[in-house]
């Protein structure tokens, strides 16, 4: 039986490992050699004494066959695969503690130049600050030695027009000055408002809704709120109100949200539209806020009471 398994050993040693460097080789063999050990033990226990060749005659025939054989260096595969997860493994944990150490101590870095660059921002604000009430204090002077209003002495100066009668101007209760004067020709209120409408309805806005705002808000007149179903199309419903009131010679006083998308806010003067998400007009809820039988709207309606009985 010995020697039996000694040619039976050289033979399954030739097959399975091709030379001394064949690592999964001498894995493959050492799979057989477990798989033979437990069928001797199995064998031995069922019959109760030691095996003859020909008990293990059928190993020998089965373990042969090229389909195990393929078993054999398949499992070594595996075994070599998991042993160098596992070590890989080990490895990247060692090198991810290693880095999160390290942008530890930069985070710590950075915090100490966020604070040195906050008391530095506020030593800058507070000079420009300064500089800014000398330099008023210097126009007031001058427009005070001219023995003239300060309105006067900008509009030397800057060689601009103010004009307090802008009525536009002073509901929207935007400065006149530096360039920021309306042209003397505005699109009529309601022609503007029919305008924005419009401009919403055609790119599909959804629950839209115009609330008189005249009395109640000291920066406009009318306020319409719209929402759109994506960013992409609050975006949209945003730059197409833009672009109509610009065709027709007004353009918008500012624009503000179209990066987010979120909630876009076209200011035009006596008109100011809201177009948002669904979920944020729902949070923020300028329907109820400005609409009827809110605050200001109860206020509004109050001031309008005793201005009649005056």
């Amino acid at each position: 039986m010995e020697e039996r398994q000694t040619q039976e050993h050289n033979y399954m040693y030739s097959k399975l490992v091709e030379n001394q460097d064949d690592i999964l080789g001498i894995l493959a063999y050492s799979i057989y050699k477990r798989q033979k050990i437990e069928y001797i033990q199995t064998k031995r226990t069922a019959k109760g004494r030691e095996l003859t060749d020909d008990d293990l005659e059928e190993f020998f025939r089965i373990s042969n066959t090229p389909s195990q054989m393929q078993f054999y260096r398949a499992e070594a595969e595996l075994l070599a695969d998991e042993f160098l997860a596992q070590a890989l493994s080990t490895e990247l944990g060692k090198v991810e503690s290693e880095q999160e150490r390290r942008y530890e101590q930069r985070l710590l870095l950075e915090l100490k130049g966020l604070r040195c660059g906050f008391w530095s921002g506020v030593a800058q604000s507070l000079i420009g600050s300064v500089v800014f009430v000398l330099f008023v204090g210097l126009v007031v002077a001058f427009a005070w030695s001219l023995n003239q209003g300060a309105e006067q002495v900008i509009e030397q100066i800057f060689n601009v027009e103010i004009s307090p009668r802008d009525e536009w101007a002073q509901r929207a209760g935007r400065n006149v000055m530096g360039g920021m004067c309306r042209n003397e020709d505005i699109v009529q209120k309601d022609e503007l408002l029919k305008l924005v409408v419009d401009a919403l309805e055609d790119v599909k806005a959804m629950d839209l809704r115009v609330i008189d705002v005249e009395g109640k808000s000291g920066f406009t007149d009318v306020m319409v709120i719209a929402s759109g179903n994506t960013a992409r199309q609050v975006k949209a419903l945003a730059e197409n109100v833009v672009m109509k009131c610009k065709e027709v010679g007004h353009p918008a006083l500012g624009v503000e949200g179209e990066r987010e998308g979120e909630w876009v806010l076209v200011d035009l003067g006596d008109v100011v539209v809201h177009v948002m998400l669904p979920a944020t007009r729902d949070y923020y809820n300028l329907d109820r806020l400005w609409g009827e039988g809110s605050p200001q709207a109860e206020g509004a309606a109050e001031a309008k009471g005793k201005d009649a009985q005056a």
